[in-house]
């Protein structure tokens, strides 16, 4: 039997890979990109494609999907300040990490998390 690892609230790997996906995709078009679907074609310059970029982070059930997707609202909010705009989802992951960092600092002292897989 094959067990599926979820997150802390229950969730997926693949249901949090889409919610992650949908968040950026939003963002993207309220900000005047058509595109509708991640790329899915690595680079020269990268290693992984944008669609492995975001199934990474999905796979990390110890972050909430929430704070990436506060990370990802942040990277939006920053390059609009600045005049600039997000064009791809890497842009996204110094501010999901800071975001990362700013819990585990609030969390100092609580002790562990628990995750649990279910069949």
């Amino acid at each position: 039997m094959t067990e599926i690892l979820r997150d802390a609230i229950g969730k997926t790997v693949e249901e949090r890979f889409a919610e992650i996906r949908d968040k950026f995709l939003g963002l993207l078009m309220a900000t005047g990109h058509a595109r509708t679907a991640l790329y899915t074609e690595r680079t020269s310059n990268h290693a992984f494609s944008e669609e492995e970029v975001v199934r990474h982070w999905a796979q990390l059930v110890a972050v909430p999907v929430n704070d990436i997707c506060i990370g990802i609202q942040r990277a939006f909010s920053e390059a609009s300040k600045r005049g600039a705009i997000v064009t791809s989802f890497r842009y996204c992951v110094p501010h999901i990490h800071a975001r990362v960092n700013e819990m585990a600092d609030a969390r100092i002292g609580q002790g562990p998390t628990v995750y649990r897989r279910q069949p």
